[in-house]
């Protein structure tokens, strides 16, 4: 038998566990109008879920934890005197056709196995639907390849097409563990135009979009976001050029607090165009900055030389960077040591993957630099790895010991000191020295190995 978990935030209890399918929902819920909030965290069938939504009517947040389940038996009913139930349950063809409208539905969250995860998304974003959605975040993982994350992206955005446009807030997070050898033009998964995406684009100005999968690369999307004006969070991790970034940066401006890009910056003709932070200056909101630089280029030197960097003038970042994050950077040493001039708020600095520092002297981070990098007034955490060593950093090594007792790990590879909370910390450092930077959007918080 399977069970499931209801939550009801408003009355600040966890209901118990049920037997499903031995309980129907009036009698697990007494009173439907004053939920709120329905997470289901185990195996459950469509008609189920749909009793729940079509008796829960004033919810507002509703999370699914769990893969759906076909062929799920339903409790006997006992039919009242008038012959009429009001735990009925619904075919799935005819929940399929007139799916419940939740007026008062404003934030919708769905984490999912990686098997079946396409039926499961189609059939979840049909049955779970609202006038007045917000908030959508599609987490899925488990086995899954590329053919099947593009085709999860292309169902939610001609989802997204047919739906109302209220909602500002979308996160996807659907990274493939299995990688194929032969992926199929993205466009041959859509169903519809580049003029629709576009018109959708226009009528659905987002506030956060977060897509965290990585080298991969959505021309969908990069449609998408050319007309996108009101972005406070922009995290995504597909590989993007700097011509397609380049004005996102600049039409939201105003508004951004939150960057988070993957970018490819050798052109096709083998030339490097670096990024320049000054792309970023008029951001005068940005909070948080997290910038990896693809390595999946054929214009790199093959002995690993990074040439000239690939990231220049640091110091040109906003003075309001909070968290700043450099993956597969080669910056120059001055370059970052000039930023501390005039950036004071940074509490969270991550250099991670750089260049092999040890052979191109003036790149990267020794710790001599990493000492003067302490002196922010603010600087609570900080990642470095593929650290440069010499003579000279010795005595800097011992230095930083002994001003920092707790909070310190250390290899021979690099360096990691961070707050005690680790509900504090921006980066997780997981098995084999693995780091991984979390995402803080503005409805909740992913993570995404870097």
């Amino acid at each position: 038998m399977s069970s499931s978990i209801m939550i009801d935030l408003q009355l600040n209890s966890t209901l118990p566990r049920f037997l499903q399918p031995s309980l129907t929902p009036l009698q697990i819920i007494g009173h439907p109008d004053t939920v709120t909030q329905l997470v289901f965290e185990e195996p459950l069938s469509i008609p189920y879920l749909d009793a729940f939504l079509s008796r829960c009517s004033r919810v507002v947040n509703v999370v699914v934890a769990a893969p759906i389940l076909d062929g799920l038996s339903f409790p006997r009913l006992n039919q009242p005197k008038s012959g009429v139930s009001t735990d009925s349950f619904r075919s799935l063809d005819t929940i399929l056709k007139s799916p419940v409208q939740l007026e008062r539905l404003r934030d919708l969250s769905l984490i999912l196995p990686g098997r079946k995860s396409l039926s499961f998304v189609q059939k979840l974003l049909t049955v779970i639907t609202g006038p007045n959605l917000e908030k959508l975040s599609v987490r899925i993982g488990g086995d899954k390849d590329k053919v099947d994350t593009y085709a999860i992206h292309s169902r939610i955005l001609i989802i997204l097409q047919k739906s109302n446009k209220s909602l500002t807030h979308l996160l996807i997070s659907t990274q493939p563990t299995r990688i194929d050898t032969k992926v199929p033009d993205c466009g041959n998964l859509i169903s519809f135009p580049k003029s629709a995406i576009l018109e959708l684009s226009l009528s659905l100005q987002l506030k956060a979009l977060v897509l965290t999968e990585t080298c991969i690369n959505y021309q969908m999307w990069s449609i998408f976001i050319s007309k996108q004006k009101e972005l406070e969070t922009f995290q995504v991790m597909h590989t993007l050029t700097l011509k397609i970034i380049k004005p996102v940066f600049q039409m939201n401006a105003r508004t951004l607090r939150k960057i988070g890009v993957h970018v490819q910056l050798w052109q096709k003709d083998a030339q490097l165009v670096p990024l320049n932070m000054s792309l970023f200056s008029e951001c005068e909101l940005l909070e948080e900055l997290m910038v990896d630089i693809s390595i999946e280029t054929s214009g790199k030197r093959e002995d690993g030389d990074p040439g000239i960097p690939n990231v220049i003038l640091l110091r040109e970042l906003p003075k309001s960077i909070r968290v700043l994050c450099l993956r597969n950077c080669a910056f120059l040493t001055l370059d970052l040591l000039q930023m501390r001039q005039n950036h004071h708020n940074i509490s969270s600095l991550g250099l991670v993957s750089m260049p092999d520092v040890n052979r191109f002297p003036g790149f990267g981070v020794s710790y001599h630099a990493l000492l003067h990098l302490f002196r922010y007034p603010g600087l609570n955490e900080i990642l470095v790895t593929e650290m440069r060593t010499s003579e000279r950093d010795k005595h800097s090594l011992r230095r930083i010991k002994k001003m920092m007792e707790s909070g310190f790990k250390q290899n021979r590879n690099g360096f990691y000191l961070g707050p005690i909370d680790k509900d504090k910390c921006r980066w997780v450092i997981g098995p084999n020295n693995s780091c991984f930077f979390r995402f803080a959007t503005t409805w909740g918080i992913s993570k995404t190995e870097i």
